[in-house]
C-alpha cells in the first residue's frame, strides 16, 4: 500500500498546527532567586568551623565542611521544585536558533528606533525565520514519513505528531 501526499498538504498541516501543551519535568534544586551573596558570605564567615578544623581525618573534615556549608546554603537558597520544559522538537537546528536570535535582535532595534531601515530588517528576519521553520518542519516530517512508509503504526504516529495530536 502506497500513500502519497503533496507538499502543499503538508505545509498546510504545519501552518495550521494547533498549540500543544508542553509536558514539564520537575527538578528539586536550590532556588537562587532572592540570594544575597554578601549575607551568605557573612554567615559563612561567622559559622562555627570547629567541627571541621579540629577533625583529624580529612574525609570526615570534608563531610563536616559540606554539611556546614549546605546548612547555610539552605537558609539563603532554599530547595524548590522547579519546572523545566521538555526538550526541543527534533526539527529544530542551530541554524534556526541563530535565525530566531537575529529576528529578536532586529525586533529590539526596531522597538528602540522606528526607522524604515530597522523595519525592513525586522520584516526580513521575521519572514526568513518563519520560512526556515516551515522548511525544517516539512523536511523533517517528509523524511520521517518516507522512513516509516512500510510501518503503518509508526507512520500514523508521525502524522499525528505533525498535526499536534497526542496519544
Amino acid at each position: 500500500m502506497e500513500i502519497d501526499a503533496s507538499d502543499h498538504n503538508l505545509i498546510y498541516a504545519f501552518r495550521k498546527q494547533p498549540k500543544v501543551l508542553k509536558d514539564y519535568k520537575y527538578v528539586w534544586c536550590h532556588s537562587f532567586r532572592w540570594f544575597e551573596p554578601s549575607l551568605f558570605e557573612w554567615d559563612v564567615l561567622f559559622a562555627d568551623w570547629r567541627n571541621v578544623t579540629k577533625e583529624i581525618n580529612p574525609s570526615t573534615a570534608w563531610d563536616n565542611l559540606v554539611i556546614t556549608v549546605n546548612k547555610i546554603l539552605d537558609i539563603h537558597a532554599p530547595f524548590k521544585n522547579i519546572r523545566i520544559p521538555e526538550s526541543m522538537p527534533r526539527w529544530v537546528t542551530t541554524k534556526y536558533f541563530q535565525a530566531c536570535d537575529e529576528r529578536d535582535y532586529h525586533l529590539r532595534q526596531y522597538s528602540k528606533s522606528k526607522t524604515d531601515e530597522n523595519r525592513a530588517r525586522r520584516n526580513h528576519s521575521r519572514n526568513y525565520c518563519t520560512m526556515l521553520e516551515q522548511h525544517l518542519k516539512r523536511d523533517y516530517f517528509c523524511k520521517q514519513m518516507a522512513e516509516y512508509k512500510g510501518n503503518s503504526r509508526k507512520l500514523w504516529d508521525k502524522i499525528n505528531e505533525a498535526f499536534g495530536k497526542k496519544k
